[in-house]
């Protein structure tokens, strides 16, 4: 007794070192030495598992590197950083919005990646002067975006055709053409329109400001860039007509949060959604039927694009990276190294950098080469294999009952089976005879509590969706599973609230 106690003693102690020297060489890495950095990004469970490959591929062919990845939804990681930011703890490469990265510029978070453009370690040559400049304010470049994308608008050409609608030349369609068509597909298939805005109300108001000519915000950020508001008025003026007609999904329907799945387009409830085209995949799936991509209408008396190529998200290094030209180094890596890009397969938007594109472009289906999206198969963010995945995480969680049928079986007495012997039952008859009765409680204690973790599902999926609920926030707030079903209010709560969900 004694040897075993000294025994397992001595196993506690080994564990606390081995926990003891992971912790340590992790914190002294940080600041202590020349080969370690703290990359950062919004993102889901997908991107997490894209950028963790990407740095592993990096440290392989860099050795020696350490790198510490920090991960959270959207809503959550502006909270992160700016509390980061107000400690003087940021990490030294940030993934950056261009909503964002002006105020972090103007306060002096960010540095100016010039310099190691000029010396080399970050080549731009490749990427378009525009895209480029796109990260810069004031003369500085502040960020490098590693892909592009652009705000359209995905049709349903299914609804189209059966409507007797023409196909749709998107280069010069008006604003009355898509009041005219809304109108026509109403009255021929009963299918509405949902409103634009439906999510996020900006990219809308500011594509049709910019149709006049103008900018949505002044060029110093402080003030809107135009004076007439008759042109937000004449658009929801439309949206308010397409209502009134019964045209329009009420927005007590649809301006609330919804997966994919349950949006109006992959359901059939609308034939059109505005989107981000980076987003076709994810609703071409969700809907199974093909999409097709339209440029927005333009107003009719100015007749000009309001569409632009946005950065679809940047790399930023902050102001108080402990190591910049390491960080410079790797957001380099990012934008050129082919088997980076492979890794990554267009998921951050379309690659800037035109070799990355071209090679990428091959190995993509048709929407996504409309997109310039992932290629790779998501498991739990494809809704065919979803339901599998959480299946087989449940099986392999199953441990615990095995424990108890285990012990179930110890307990029956061994006389039972020599008497079944005696009698002349083989080993079928046995089973059936001696171990299911005996077994039965056992049976049912398990049966039970397997109903009942079933029927509260909620956390595996939230987890290993990376929080954002995929597939395409189905997972935790779809009709994918009747367990998961069951928790769609408390889902919907925590995806508002976008909490750091990094596991």
């Amino acid at each position: 007794m004694k040897k075993l106690i000294v025994a397992g003693l001595a196993l506690v102690l080994v564990t606390a070192a081995v926990f003891a020297s992971g912790n340590s060489q992790k914190g002294g890495g940080s600041g202590s030495t020349g080969n370690y950095i703290r990359l950062t990004w919004w993102g889901n469970m997908v991107r997490d598992e894209q950028t963790a490959k990407v740095a592993e591929l990096f440290k392989s062919k860099n050795p020696g590197v350490t790198i510490d990845l920090e991960t959270t939804g959207w809503g959550g990681y502006w909270d992160k950083v700016n509390t980061q930011a107000a400690s003087g703890s940021t990490a030294d490469l940030m993934q950056q919005d261009y909503l964002y990265i002006g105020q972090w510029a103007s306060r002096g978070q960010l540095l100016d990646l010039t310099p190691y453009i000029q010396d080399g370690t970050i080549d731009v040559s490749s990427i378009p002067a525009s895209v480029v400049d796109s990260g810069k304010i004031d003369g500085k470049l502040y960020g490098i975006p590693l892909g592009t994308t652009i705000y359209c608008l995905a049709v349903d050409p299914a609804v189209l055709e059966k409507a007797g609608i023409p196909k749709i030349d998107s280069t010069t369609w008006t604003w009355k053409d898509f009041e005219r068509i809304a109108e026509t597909v109403y009255q021929k298939t009963g299918v509405q329109t949902v409103p634009f805005g439906a999510s996020d109300v900006f990219p809308d108001a500011e594509n049709y400001v910019r149709q006049s000519g103008v900018s949505f915000y002044a060029p110093d950020g402080k003030k809107l860039g135009f004076s007439d508001s008759a042109l937000l008025k004449e658009f929801w003026d439309m949206e308010l007509r397409l209502l009134d007609k019964g045209i329009l999904i009420p927005p007590s329907e649809s301006f609330i949060e919804m997966s994919q799945e349950e949006s109006p387009l992959p359901r059939g409830r609308s034939w059109v959604m505005a989107l981000w085209n980076t987003q076709v995949v994810a609703n071409t799936n969700a809907a199974g039927r093909p999409l097709e991509l339209l440029f927005t209408p333009k107003i009719e008396r100015y007749k000009r694009p309001g569409a632009f190529l946005k950065p679809s998200m940047f790399f930023s290094i902050t102001a108080k990276a402990e190591n910049p030209s390491l960080a410079a180094k790797f957001l380099n890596f990012f934008l050129n190294d082919p088997e980076a890009n492979d890794i990554i397969s267009g998921e951050r938007g379309v690659p800037v950098v035109a070799s990355v594109r071209d090679a990428l472009n091959a190995k993509l289906s048709p929407p996504q080469k409309a997109a310039g999206i992932n290629s790779t198969v998501s498991w739990i963010g494809e809704p065919s294999t979803a339901i599998w995945t959480l299946i087989i995480l449940a099986v392999w969680q199953f441990g615990s009952s095995m424990l108890i049928f285990l012990a179930g079986l110890r307990q029956i007495p061994a006389a039972y089976y020599e008497a079944a012997q005696i009698d002349g039952a083989g080993v079928f008859h046995q089973f059936l005879s001696v171990t299911l009765p005996q077994m039965t409680p056992v049976v049912f204690f398990n049966l039970v509590m397997q109903l009942i973790g079933g029927f509260t599902v909620f956390t595996q999926a939230f987890v290993v969706s990376g929080g954002n609920g995929d597939p395409y926030h189905s997972a935790c707030s779809s009709r994918i599973h009747s367990s998961i079903l069951l928790f769609q209010p408390s889902a919907r709560y925590w995806h508002r609230r976008r909490l750091p969900a990094k596991t």
